[in-house]
């Protein structure tokens, strides 16, 4: 006979866990180590429960100044706390040995689940999707090698969404925090099956949501991780938090290829009891609010069979006060935070980086895009800081555009610049005949110059355009933002006019004194070559900034 949490218990905790979600508190447990965020929600939750339960520990509830943060924290040794923190921690015990028997399952299982904020949804995936799913990450695919390996655990993991950094200070996680910045936006396949929708239905219904902005936003799921559990590196994920600071109150997943075990756990020294392990089978979809996400730590222990994860969670945009830096685009972060950057592997536009570069290593020396070319030849230039800029020899490529021939010549001018990859990126037509290319380009020694030229016969896009993202790991910042411009003929070399070859000699960038800086490029006026083909076309007033 399974012994249940008494009535009181459940009353008590089920409304602890809706002023868990509400407070984005660890309720009345442990939350880990206590940062000036957590000590916020904890002070709210601490004055919402004082209301609720007036008589705990004779209502009294006492605070602590902390002269570095400037305020108050909840004082943990005050009569109200420790009262609550008592009955919370011996109804919860009651809640792990309930669900630890095998033979408590059905209704009332997924009840006391729920009362923790754990929910479970079977069989949302079909077959069919569950294999679309699979191989778009499977190891015989592109997407695989931009996998990074986490050597503790053993799995490869895919970022999606935010920018994230590779360490974070004070732990050895990788997911904690994100760089804020422009997020990207999911794989196609997620976006053909509609998973963030459907995620936010079932959502919607099993956590709840308040009538107010804040509940409404942490349902946008704009992150998503991908995680790849090789059965024969026995992969696993040790018990964590997912970030209190960085990430909103509602954690959602799928399991893919084999069922697995969600395994949860309380910091806090009162809870002697083992983990609380929760099967997920193939094709379901769980969620994490309130106490399960904010109060006890989650992991998956060693898989043996293969299975990938797909875990969304939604950017808490308020980390940081400027808010304006959502918008910012990525290759305008700091040079400190671009080399410790985790890139997600689909452009904000759509774009996934496996079309855009060959390999991961590319992804450290500077990638661009050029998106759209005109009729007959056009020039465009994205200027940068570097001092002096030595010409390299161009590298040409060619490509078929709606069945014409067009030719792409590309030259770098910087300290230490070579042109290390360069092609035309699928497709090769985008509607109107614009002509699409990538140009993979390293840089040791300062940020390069780019000029590249476009002929070729019917091409009918009105401007073209060189975007810059993912950033080079070297030390200087990249900058642009790299300019789009719709340059006047007299400013392509006369060489250009025709389809070039690799006898073309490189593109002249003569000495002149520059009218300013291009759409928003450090180049300063007077420096050798820095803005020749951008004055021209600033001239006509055809300079504007990659948004």
């Amino acid at each position: 006979m399974v012994k249940l949490p008494s009535h009181e218990d459940r009353s008590f905790v089920a409304a602890l866990n809706e002023l868990s979600k509400e407070h984005s508190a660890a309720a009345f447990g442990d939350p880990g180590r206590l940062v000036i965020g957590k000590a916020r929600r904890q002070l709210a939750f601490a004055s919402a429960a004082w209301m609720r339960w007036p008589n705990l520990g004779d209502g009294d509830l006492r605070t602590v100044p902390v002269e570095d943060w400037h305020m108050s924290k909840v004082d943990t040794a005050c009569p109200f706390w420790i009262a609550g923190r008592q009955q919370y921690l011996d109804a919860l015990a009651s809640y792990l040995d309930a669900l630890r028997e095998p033979e408590l399952q059905g209704e009332l299982r997924r009840e006391l689940l729920g009362e923790l904020g754990v929910h479970l949804v079977e069989d949302v995936l079909t077959e069919e999707e569950e294999r679309e799913l699979a191989a778009y990450w499977a190891p015989e695919n592109p997407v695989f090698p931009f996998g990074a390996i986490e050597r503790i655990s053993g799995r490869r993991w895919f970022n999606y969404g935010p920018v994230l950094p590779r360490a974070t200070q004070g732990t050895t996680k990788s997911t904690l925090t994100v760089i804020p910045t422009k997020l990207g936006a999911m794989p196609p396949v997620v976006r053909r099956q509609r998973l963030q929708e459907r995620i936010r239905a079932h959502a919607t219904h099993l956590v709840g949501v308040r009538k107010h902005t804040a509940f409404m936003q942490q349902y946008e799921f704009d992150q998503m991780y991908v995680n790849y559990y090789d059965a024969a590196s026995r992969s696993n994920i040790n018990f964590h938090h997912d970030s209190h600071a960085c990430q909103m109150g509602t954690i959602a997943g799928f399991s893919l290829l084999s069922a697995c075990e969600l395994q949860l756990r309380a910091l806090d020294g009162g809870i002697t009891r083992p983990p609380l392990r929760i099967r997920l089978p193939r094709r379901s979809l769980y969620f994490l609010s309130g106490l399960s996400r904010w109060h006890l730590q989650h992991g998956i222990p060693e898989m043996l069979e293969t299975r990938v994860s797909l875990t969304f969670r939604t950017v808490d945009r308020a980390c940081t006060r400027e808010q304006a830096l959502w918008e910012q685009t990525w290759d305008l972060l700091e040079a400190e935070e671009a080399q410790n950057a985790v890139w997600p592997l689909v452009l904000p536009d759509g774009e996934e980086l496996h079309h855009l570069v060959s390999s991961p290593e590319e992804i450290g020396c500077g990638v661009f895009r050029l998106a759209s070319c005109s009729a007959a030849s056009t020039a465009f230039v994205g200027a940068t800081n570097s001092v002096t800029r030595v010409p390299r020899p161009s590298t040409v490529v060619a490509g078929t555009v709606g069945g014409t021939t067009a030719t792409l010549a590309v030259e770098s001018f910087g300290a230490d610049a070579d042109i290390t990859g360069l092609s035309f990126a699928e497709p090769l037509a985008n509607g109107g005949g614009t002509l699409r290319a990538r140009a993979a380009i390293g840089a040791s020694i300062g940020s390069p110059s780019v000029v590249a030229a476009v002929s070729g016969s019917g091409l009918e896009a009105s401007s073209c355009a060189l975007q810059g993202f993912y950033p080079p790991s070297s030390t200087a910042r990249h900058t642009p933002p790299l300019g789009s411009v719709s340059a006047a003929a007299a400013v392509i070399p006369s060489a250009l006019a025709e389809p070039p070859s690799r006898d073309v000699p490189a593109l002249a960038m003569p000495a002149t004194a520059c009218a300013g800086d291009v759409s928003g490029s450090r180049a300063e006026s007077g420096r050798s070559g820095c803005s020749y083909y951008a004055a021209a076309a600033r001239a006509r007033g055809e300079v504007r900034s990659m948004s």
